[in-house]
């Protein structure tokens, strides 16, 4: 991302660009990230940055280290898997107590919110599509009545969103082709939570995990896998 003229990056879209590099392998692990050269790239001052460090550093994709400062983290495949594992178990669990404990309002609001991630889909707007997704995912989590339990699945969360976000920034059929089942999913989840079916609902979700798991991790590895030299000899 380059400044543009009159236009000055935000610490949340500095954010996105580092964690963008980072999961696509531009900055390898064990990378030093130097305030003052990002707030040089960037064309801010060093407030925004420091910002965006915080917010990186909550994620998990990169860390504070002594002596260091900021440095990019090492992940690897098995790493992500089981992140996404332990996200399937636990929003498995909130998505079958939500089924059982979902007032109705909390319904209907959930139906609003499906109905706006397909709209996101429909019109192409990967922006909009991963902001309603992540309410969705929240506000089952907040309708499950255990505020520990939430506060787990907000966190791993948050540390999967910068994988999850840069795969919905990849090729636009393959974004598309997700998006779609992803709402196939989502629709199979919500008629088992509307009906309070709380078994169903559990499997819904964990299955839409495992799928989302799936479709990150062969972004993930497709980003980092060593490109083919181009031939300079041909025409």
């Amino acid at each position: 991302m380059k400044r543009t003229s009159g236009h000055v990056p935000s610490a949340d879209a500095i954010r996105r660009q580092v964690a963008d590099e980072v999961v696509t392998g531009v900055l390898p692990p064990g990378t030093r990230l130097e305030e003052l050269e990002l707030a040089g790239r960037f064309g801010v001052s060093r407030t925004p940055v420091r910002e965006a460090l915080r917010q990186l550093v909550a994620t998990g994709l990169v860390q504070m280290r002594p002596r260091k400062g900021v440095v990019v983290t090492q992940i690897d495949a098995d790493g992500l898997a089981q992140l996404f594992e332990a996200v399937g178990i636990l929003e498995g669990t909130t998505a079958g107590l939500a089924a059982r404990r979902m007032t109705a309002t909390a319904r209907k609001r959930l139906q609003q919110l499906q109905r706006q991630c397909v709209a996101a889909m429909r019109a192409g707007d990967r922006n909009a599509y991963v902001a309603h997704n992540q309410e969705f995912h929240e506000w089952i989590a907040a309708s499950a009545g255990n505020a520990p339990l939430e506060e787990l699945v907000v966190a791993l969360r948050l540390r999967l969103q910068p994988f999850r976000n840069a795969a919905f920034r990849a090729k636009p059929q393959r974004r598309m082709d997700r998006m779609t089942s992803s709402m196939t999913e989502h629709q199979v989840l919500l008629d088992a939570m509307l009906a309070g079916n709380a078994a169903a609902a559990e499997t819904a979700m964990r299955e839409h995990v495992a799928s989302s798991a799936a479709s990150v991790l062969d972004f993930y590895l497709d980003a980092r896998r060593p490109k083919p030299a181009r031939d300079r000899g041909a025409a």
